[in-house]
């Protein structure tokens, strides 16, 4: 249901536009924290004690070799040589057609493929002697 929103200007908005807050108990005053805060339990640190020992300098500890195994394998390195394979085999498969499509044709028509035209274009003395063409693919 729409709910008339106070204003400049009086419109219209959905009942989830309008900020409802409980009024305070008097204007202008924060209502007092009603519970302690965790750090008031904490116990107090005991105060450390400067010695004039040396201490040691800090190194690093050498990391242990991990094997390409114990790492945290990857789900993109499968997925990418899917990918790959997927698209090795579209590229085979289609030279395989091509070259099946062609041996097809070269049985069922011959190699060259050769045709052969007579039309009387006027290259001979007499004009109703056609001339004969030959042509290859």
């Amino acid at each position: 249901m729409p709910v008339t929103i106070e204003g400049e200007e009086h419109r219209l908005a959905p009942r989830s536009l309008v900020v409802r807050h409980r009024p305070l108990s008097s204007p202008g005053k924060v209502p007092a924290v009603q519970t302690t805060r965790a750090s008031q339990f904490a116990k107090p640190r005991a105060q450390r004690t400067t010695t004039t020992e040396e201490v040691p300098e800090f190194s690093r500890p050498s990391a242990p070799a991990r094997s390409p195994s114990s790492r945290g394998s990857t789900w993109l390195l499968p997925l990418g040589l899917g990918m790959l394979c997927a698209l090795l085999l579209a590229f085979a498969g289609s030279m395989v057609v091509t070259w099946s499509s062609t041996l097809i044709d070269d049985v069922q028509y011959g190699y060259p493929r050769t045709t052969q035209v007579d039309h009387i274009v006027g290259h001979e003395v007499d004009p109703r002697i056609p001339t004969h063409f030959t042509a290859q693919i």
